[in-house]
């Protein structure tokens, strides 16, 4: 009979971890910025990132209408608190072949981005993104 209760407590634990990482990996989310960095210039631009399940969306309005990157994500690491916007989202991706890093930061009602694309092991492309808002 013990180790019937052993085996059960054991199985309820195992689940609900199980559905706690369920529940941390669907964050999903929308990021709006009107600026971004990349090699030390500052530009100018109306931004969107979308994270819905395992893609995010990266948009751009341009003069002819909005330019979109989408990037799979192979995995992320999250420690995220959504009622205070704070804490850190990484997700690791692919876009064309070329392996990228999403991080996302919130600390004292500040947020901030960092996409990286990895083009070789000599050349990464790095844009940092000034976030204004987050929705859920």
């Amino acid at each position: 009979m013990k180790n019937i209760f052993t085996a059960l407590t054991i199985l309820i634990l195992i689940l609900s971890i199980g559905q706690l990482n369920a529940q941390i990996d669907t964050i999903n989310f929308t990021l709006s910025s009107e600026k971004v960095s990349t090699r030390g210039q500052d530009i100018f631009v109306s931004s969107t990132i979308e994270k819905t399940g395992n893609l995010l969306v990266w948009n751009q309005k341009a003069i002819d209408g909005i330019n979109s990157n989408s990037f799979e994500i192979n995995s992320s690491t999250i420690d995220w608190n959504q009622e205070q916007s704070e804490g850190t989202i990484t997700c690791n991706m692919v876009i064309e072949g070329y392996s990228s890093e999403f991080v996302l930061i919130g600390q004292s009602n500040e947020l901030s981005a960092v996409l990286t694309i990895t083009i070789s092991n000599s050349e990464q492309k790095k844009y940092l993104f000034n976030i204004d808002t987050i929705t859920y």
